[in-house]
């Protein structure tokens, strides 16, 4: 991409639980089928990470938030930009599941079984995208 479009993609993925999550949570239409949902997170997310020989970075976004300094210098340096941050950036707090399951009214048990069957089906590919 750099030597035919001069240019560079950047991609940010999220953890599959808290993808589905989002998503069961957000569209009515995506309420069911965990099972369905994890193909669509995988297939999408293969194409991705098998594209970073192009020239696409794949970030996780957890990464992002957690480490966000060392992050962003991987992300500067992947377009050519030389990052000029002299303080580390802080790291995001983190996410709060329980709590956000409490606020959608979703039971512990039902969100296990849900990272159950994610992890079944897109563990391999989550934890690619978690050591690019």
């Amino acid at each position: 991409m750099r030597e035919t479009m001069g240019g560079s993609v950047l991609v940010i993925v999220r953890d599959p639980r808290l993808t589905m999550l989002s998503w069961k949570t957000t569209f009515d239409a995506l309420k069911e089928s965990t099972e369905n949902q994890c193909i669509a997170w995988n297939t999408i997310t293969s194409a991705i990470v098998s594209s970073q020989s192009l020239g696409v970075l794949v970030v996780c976004y957890e990464d992002l938030t957690e480490n966000p300094h060392t992050v962003i210098f991987r992300i500067a340096e992947h377009v050519g930009v030389k990052s000029t941050l002299k303080e580390h950036l802080p790291a995001v707090s983190g996410f709060d599941l329980v709590s956000y399951l409490a606020r959608k009214g979703i039971p512990m048990a039902s969100a296990e079984a849900d990272f159950s069957v994610v992890e079944n089906i897109c563990g391999d590919i989550a934890q690619e995208v978690r050591l690019s």
